[in-house]
């Protein structure tokens, strides 16, 4: 954008702040209506701040992780109290079936040696 201002400016024709500041906000993909509508019209002045905030904006959203990945993320680790997969073994007991977390045995404080967790299973 400063690059066709300053083509502008060789062609002696001059684009005042304000006029450079909304051509600036109204080129912006419809993403970023959120940030536009937050833009302070008295900032509109000053064309190098709001360059600024433009460029600390699209570094924040290339830097955050997107919705899709942080529901992965959640994904993979199974809160307290969730059904347990068939295949799951209790490292307390030995039983299938439940989790560590989810022992009655242990929660009783109930120990087991390792061969009676072989035994239980």
């Amino acid at each position: 954008m400063t690059r066709y201002r300053k083509e502008l400016a060789a062609l002696s024709s001059q684009l005042s702040e304000d006029e450079f500041s909304i051509t600036l906000l109204t080129s912006l993909p419809d993403s970023w209506d959120s940030f536009i509508q937050g833009v302070d019209t008295a900032s509109l002045s000053d064309s190098t701040k709001l360059i600024s905030r433009v460029l600390e904006q699209a570094r924040r959203k290339v830097a955050k992780p997107s919705s899709d990945d942080i529901a992965l993320a959640a994904n993979r680790f199974k809160s307290k109290g969730s059904k347990p997969s068939s295949t799951a073994t209790c490292h307390g007991c030995g039983r299938p079936g439940h989790f560590i977390s989810d022992c009655h045995d242990t929660a009783a404080g109930k120990t087991y040696t390792e061969q009676q967790k072989k035994e239980n299973y």
